[in-house]
């Protein structure tokens, strides 16, 4: 007879649990017959104590068989999907998905919500009007093989345990701890049935990684695992002392995206983070001359074209989103002072977006399409007296003010110059 308060004691006391015992916790779980609180407090105890190596591989597979497993060995291309941890105004989903697809490239992409401080790029995909990231599996495989492409959320058929359980991390301060993290992501992307994933390892005060060295730890974690189970595993490390890119928040991300996929003027440190994990994709799939591959399919228009029909195959209308998130309500913050931009709390700056609707505060939490911040100055650029720093927006006059509230030591300036992290790959 399974104990589940004995299977939890012992995570917590930093025992180990015995083979399948994982599993049936997971399989109860699923039944019903493991509560909520019983499975954050296991989750909890994970993050304390962690899981061994058999202990990460059972609950990975619990995960993966609590669902389905896709199959696209027929489609006459390379399957391969990209994964980031988490960061302030990532959108790099939105437009490596559909530089890889206009590359001869098949990219199945399952993603998720916003996770405390980080976006989620589903959130974003639903900002567009009509936008259906729950179709059914039949569907999704359809729209994969016609448009290259298809970017839906978790269902009841793929990974069902880790949908449960990361909405349950997501709200119970068990999200950064290194199995779950793996587990979460690389079940996933199993499940997808791709032959190669390159990860996007965020790093700086506004990533769940802090360090270059955890960054790496969780890295190297992260390609063992997918290459232990035959997926073709590489990943970068990219800063996230900054937001990336000029906005963040849920429509206004999806519009810088097609702006960039437009091949209109772009932010240099998003250019930079595309063109990187597409070149590795690329490469994965044999293909030469990837640089150039890249640059046509943007300027050919080839990209963008993807992107808009993969938006109609899910029922979404990009025209008709322009109307639909105007923000009701604008305010720009100016600098107090003259210098340089030394410092952005970049965390701090997430959970202001969290404040505006941009996020969840709990799992029942409604969303606010509209809403954001634009970033006029980035970090070591100059600022004068009284310029704009940052615009902030949205429909609620009230969580804007709130926001403002939050914004005091979130943007230093000095007339000393910040020391950037440098995007760093690591194979």
């Amino acid at each position: 007879m399974f104990n589940t308060y004995q299977f939890i004691k012992n995570k917590k006391t930093g025992l180990s649990h015995n083979p399948n015992e994982i599993h049936t916790f997971i399989k109860y779980f699923l039944k019903n017959k493991i509560e909520d609180s019983q499975m954050a407090a296991w989750l909890m105890a994970v993050c304390f104590n962690g899981l061994n190596k058999s202990e990460l591989y059972e609950y990975v597979q619990s995960i993966i068989s609590s669902g389905k497993q896709l199959d696209f060995s027929n489609l006459n291309g390379f399957v391969v999907d990209k994964h980031s941890t988490g960061g302030v105004g990532d959108k790099v989903s939105l437009i490596v998905g559909p530089i890889l697809a206009a590359c001869n490239c098949y990219v199945p992409m399952i993603v998720g919500r916003s996770l405390a401080h980080t976006g989620g790029t589903l959130d974003k995909l639903e900002s567009i009007k009509g936008y259906n990231g729950n179709i059914d599996i039949d569907k999704f495989k359809e729209n994969v093989k016609l448009n290259g492409i298809s970017i839906i959320g978790q269902n009841k058929d793929i990974c069902p345990a880790d949908k449960y359980i990361y909405a349950i991390r997501d709200v119970t301060s068990t999200i950064e701890s290194f199995p779950l993290i793996c587990a979460s992501i690389i079940s996933k992307k199993k499940a997808e049935g791709i032959s190669g994933l390159v990860l996007d390892i965020k790093v700086g005060n506004g990533a769940f990684m802090k360090t270059i060295q955890d960054a790496q730890t969780l890295g190297d974690s992260l390609i063992n695992l997918g290459n232990n189970l035959s997926i073709k595993s590489k990943y970068i490390i990219s800063d996230m002392n900054q937001p990336l890119g000029k906005s963040s928040g849920l429509w206004c991300e999806v519009e810088e995206s097609i702006e960039f996929l437009k091949n209109n003027k772009k932010d240099s440190n998003l250019n930079e983070i595309v063109y990187q994990i597409c070149s590795i994709a690329l490469e994965m799939s044999g293909q030469i001359n990837c640089t150039k591959l890249i640059t046509n399919a943007i300027t050919s228009g080839k990209a963008y074209e993807v992107f808009e029909k993969m938006v109609t195959s899910h029922n979404g209308s990009i025209k008709d989103s322009y109307k639909k998130n105007k923000p009701r309500y604008k305010h720009i913050l100016k600098s107090s002072k003259e210098g340089k931009i030394y410092k952005i709390d970049t965390e701090k700056l997430g959970y202001m977006l969290v404040e505006l609707g941009g996020g969840r505060k709990t799992t029942k939490d409604k969303l606010d399409s509209t809403c954001g911040f634009h970033i006029y100055k980035k970090l070591n650029q100059k600022i004068d007296l009284n310029e704009p720093i940052v615009e902030i927006f949205g429909s609620n006059q009230q969580k804007i003010e709130n926001a403002k509230k939050m914004f005091d030591n979130v943007i230093f300036i000095k007339n000393t110059k910040h020391e950037k992290e440098c995007l760093t790959i690591y194979e």
